[in-house]
C-alpha cells in the first residue's frame, strides 16, 4: 500500500508540473492579448481571474470525461479493489476534488504572472 500511495503521490506531482508548464506556455502565447486588454483598461486581477476561469472550465471538462471513463472501466477492475466499490461516490468525489484543487493551484502562479503583464512592453513586442 505504501508503494501504491507513493506512486499515486508521484503521479499527482507529475500532474502538477505538467499543468503548470502547459498553463505557463498558454499564458506566454497570449501575452500580447493580455497586454492589449490591460492597455484598454482591464486590471491585473480580472486578467488573472480570466486565466483561472478558463483553466477551471477545462479542468471540469476533463474531470467529467475522466469520471465517465472510470465508471466504465471500474467494472472490469473491480476484482483489484479491496473494501471499496468501483462506483463509490465518496471516493470519486474526493479524488475529483483533489485533482480539481491541484489543477487550480498549479494554474495560480501563471495566472498571477499574467495579471502583472506590462502593457507598454508587451505592445512594443519586447
Amino acid at each position: 500500500m505504501r508503494i501504491l500511495g507513493g506512486l499515486g503521490g508521484l503521479a499527482l506531482l507529475l500532474t502538477l508540473v505538467g499543468v503548470y508548464g502547459v498553463v505557463t506556455h498558454a499564458v506566454g502565447r497570449r501575452k500580447q492579448e493580455m497586454g492589449l486588454r490591460m492597455a484598454l483598461g482591464a486590471d491585473g486581477s480580472s486578467i488573472a481571474s480570466m486565466v483561472l476561469r478558463s483553466n477551471a472550465k477545462m479542468a471540469l471538462l476533463g474531470l467529467l470525461i475522466g469520471l465517465a471513463m472510470s465508471l466504465a472501466a471500474g467494472q472490469g477492475l473491480a476484482f483489484l479493489l479491496a473494501g471499496v466499490s468501483p462506483r463509490d461516490p465518496a471516493v470519486l468525489g474526493v479524488v475529483a476534488s483533489l485533482l480539481f484543487a491541484a489543477i487550480l493551484s498549479a494554474s495560480y502562479a501563471p495566472a498571477r504572472r499574467a495579471g502583472r503583464v506590462d502593457p507598454v512592453r508587451t505592445l512594443r513586442g519586447k
